[in-house]
């Protein structure tokens, strides 16, 4: 099991793994879980941030490479109507 599908099974395992303590009332038990879904979602961002650095400078020189060959194209077209 993958890293995100693990964090994602925790999370929607969550509110019945949820630390209980005596004497909690219903609203510390929802809030503790609301908090623990949070910080796994944090923990899931956390994991997935390389991953979106990386694809954003793929994307970044994807994009360059692509501008470059416009240019070249439109002055290709330029040059060949003289």
């Amino acid at each position: 099991m993958d890293y995100v599908n693990y964090h994602l099974l925790l999370l929607m395992k969550l509110p019945f793994i949820a630390d209980v303590k005596a004497g909690d009332s219903e609203e510390d038990a929802e809030a503790r879980s609301l908090l623990n879904k949070f910080l796994g979602a944090q923990v899931i961002l956390q994991g997935m941030e390389p991953l979106v650095k990386a694809s954003q400078s793929q994307s970044a020189a994807l994009v360059s490479q692509v501008e470059r060959q416009r240019v070249l194209a439109s002055q290709k077209v330029g040059l060949n109507r003289f």
